[in-house]
């Protein structure tokens, strides 16, 4: 009796000890602002990353995980002229990084920000 007490216990403690938590990390909402004519924006972690010509105001939103990093990238096109440019990392709803400054021809500004 004693030895069936004995195995029962070792049984016991070691299914409580492979328990393991299947807790899959959540993703946050990286969403990208940009407001401005005739820029050319590039966003990552986005595999490839994505770009687009944005004519006056752009947003995009896309889920990411802890440990990534958020890229924005904004350069005058080719069709723009020098300009305020005013660009936003929001992770859930609150900005993390912005930019609010002149952009002229063969420049490019770009912000990111690691998740924690």
């Amino acid at each position: 009796m004693k030895r069936i007490l004995i195995l029962s216990a070792f049984a016991m403690l070691g299914f409580t000890s492979c328990k393991k938590e299947n807790s899959k990390p959540e993703p946050q909402i990286v969403t990208y602002n940009v407001l401005g004519e005739n820029l050319e924006v590039t966003v990552a972690p986005l595999m490839p990353r994505y770009y687009t010509l944005v004519p006056k105001s752009w947003n995009y939103s896309v889920p990411i995980y802890s440990g990534t990093t958020a890229y924005l990238e904004v350069k005058l096109s080719d069709l723009g002229s020098p300009q305020e440019v005013k660009a936003a990392i929001l992770i859930n709803g609150r900005v993390v990084k912005e930019i609010d400054e002149m952009i002229s021809y063969n420049e490019t500004k770009v912000i990111s920000y690691k998740m924690p």
